[in-house]
């Protein structure tokens, strides 16, 4: 009997992983690419997940902030206003509240956009290339950052990791020509929840999207999955329907 105890103990341990592996539920908003979206190339290559993308920042604030997410990922790459800064705004609070976040922003005049997010901005620009020190499983330091065609006036700034957050990539100018030199490139803020990515999403290549699928990986493994009611249901129906068994082969033998 004690066998089957512990038999029954190791059944609910497994079914109860099973439950909390759910997919997540993840918003994504960019509001243009002059290159290869690596971001969405990421996204498609992990599968399982639930992507639902917004149509317009103001869009994006409303969803973010309906609870149905568990990720947020916000990119804005070639315009800017108030409702961008609403946006990330509301972002913020959802990653206050426990939720999860990937962002990237070119304008680095509302660089307090990204304070929410563990980021300050040092207002130095296009940096050519970026070391990553975390999220760099099968990816080759420098990662080469380029401007794609039609070229942006801003494809990469350097990032200040605010207090609590920490720095996850550097960008790397041996020449120093844009100032960028030694200066955050990504930025992980909110114990692991949010990242802040110092280029725009199709400046990257391939490289880009490697290092998307990394971080995707880690923040989502970030989230704590509870399972829901009838999954707990279903686990104690199943355990009882055990015990059953265990205890009917036990009386006939």
């Amino acid at each position: 009997m004690k066998g089957f105890a512990k038999v029954l103990v190791l059944a609910a341990f497994v079914a109860l992983a099973a439950a909390q592996a759910k997919a997540e539920s993840i918003l994504y908003f960019v509001d243009g690419n002059n290159g290869t979206d690596q971001m969405a190339m990421a996204l498609a290559t992990l599968s399982g997940n639930t992507v639902t993308l917004a149509t317009s920042p103001t869009d994006f604030a409303t969803k973010i902030a309906s609870g149905t997410y568990n990720l947020g990922i916000f990119s804005a790459q070639e315009a800017y206003g108030a409702d961008y800064s609403a946006a990330f705004a509301a972002l913020g609070t959802f990653v206050a509240g426990g939720g999860t976040a990937i962002v990237d922003s070119w304008f680095t005049v509302l660089g307090s956009d990204l304070a929410p997010f563990g980021a300050g901005v040092t207002g130095d620009v296009n940096g050519p290339a970026v070391n990553m020190t975390s999220f760099n499983a099968g990816v080759t330091n420098p990662v080469a950052i380029s401007n794609p065609t039609p070229p942006y006036a801003t494809f990469s700034y350097g990032l200040t990791a605010l207090s609590g957050a920490s720095v996850a990539g550097t960008f790397s100018d041996p020449g120093n020509a844009s100032g960028t030199d030694g200066e955050g490139a990504v930025v992980v803020g909110n114990s692991g929840r949010s990242i802040v990515n110092g280029f725009l999403n199709d400046t990257a290549g391939t490289s880009g999207e490697q290092i998307y699928i990394n971080e995707l990986t880690e923040i989502t493994g970030s989230s704590s999955a509870v399972p829901e009611p009838s999954s707990l249901i279903l686990l104690s129906t199943g355990l009882v329907g055990l015990m059953g068994t265990g205890l009917l082969k036990k009386r006939h033998c």
